[in-house]
């Protein structure tokens, strides 16, 4: 099923792009591409940074204790003795590969998010310009901002399908791991030999922190778009035109104003609100653990 409209996202991208290119004056279609691209790699080598630190930080802090037992990555119980040489080495590069696989894999599904998100934006920014460049006269004129309008809303549907319930839970994972992180690096920071957990944890915080700001910022972005149809519609003069026209006109403007939303497994809004609740949420669990530690 979510394959399916995965696939159905991406040709309704790439249709988007070759049919809506003749009236891109300001060529948005290409600058978006690029800065999908741009942001896409930044967020992927941030996740892939994320493992090789958390790595780092993991066998600098076997280096800093006195114990006898080799550091995993990951606690295992295995059914033979990983202390010794060449076996250790296996298991730590299997876990390793598992860790980048698993940070890549979670960084091209944010940037694929994004992307979408972006396209999204273009999309909109072309609708806007062709309301504002080409004067409204007729019917046809305000079925075609019509139905372009609906082409989006039936896009973001089709988002929302696919991400609501995978941001439901990156929400409550998000909630509980930045509380845990955070909570290491506060006793890391007066810890004797804290640097190695430091290292270890912090860009994986980052990591976290970025992902749960992009969910929230997609859903406050596509609003915001949503709002901005209306703003340009409505400054089109609505009210000087023929009464059937500027009906049609102001049934988009009402459209409009509903926004795009995306929601956190159908009950909450994604937005920058969101965000705060989490970080604040994350903030007092930290409390409440250093309080009782």
């Amino acid at each position: 099923m979510l394959r399916s409209v995965l696939r159905d996202i991406l040709s309704t991208m790439d249709e988007d792009c070759e049919k809506y290119a003749a009236i891109d004056t300001n060529n948005l279609i290409s600058k978006t591409s690029v800065l999908s691209s741009r942001l896409t790699s930044a967020i992927v080598s941030s996740s892939m940074l994320s493992a090789v630190t958390y790595t780092a930080g993991t066998l600098a802090y076997q280096q800093g204790s006195n114990s006898t037992t080799r550091e995993l990555l990951f606690k295992m119980d295995l059914p033979f003795d990983t202390n010794e040489s060449p076996v250790y080495e296996l298991v730590v590069t299997a876990q390793f590969l598992h860790l980048a696989s698993s940070a890549f894999t979670f960084g091209a599904f944010i940037g694929l998010l994004l992307m979408v998100t972006l396209h999204v934006g273009c999309n909109v920014d072309i609708l806007c310009n062709r309301m504002l460049d080409s004067p409204v006269t007729d019917h046809e004129q305000v079925r075609f901002f019509i139905s372009r309008q609906q082409e989006i809303i039936s896009f973001v549907e089709k988002i929302e399908e696919l991400y609501t319930y995978i941001a439901l839970s990156q929400l409550l994972s998000s909630t509980f791991i930045t509380c845990c992180v955070g909570y290491l690096l506060v006793i890391s920071l007066g810890a004797e030999n804290g640097l190695p957990m430091i290292i270890k944890c912090i860009v994986f915080y980052y990591v976290i922190c970025l992902e749960a700001f992009i969910y929230c910022f997609v859903g406050e972005f596509l609003d915001i778009k949503s709002k901005t149809i209306a703003t340009t519609a409505f400054d089109i003069l609505w009210y000087n035109l023929h009464p059937d026209v500027s009906r049609q006109l102001v049934l988009l403007i009402l459209r409009a104003q509903k926004g795009l939303p995306l929601t956190f497994g159908k009950f909450s809004m994604m937005n920058l609100e969101s965000f705060t609740g989490i970080m604040k949420a994350s903030a007092s669990y930290v409390s409440v653990l250093l309080a009782m530690s």
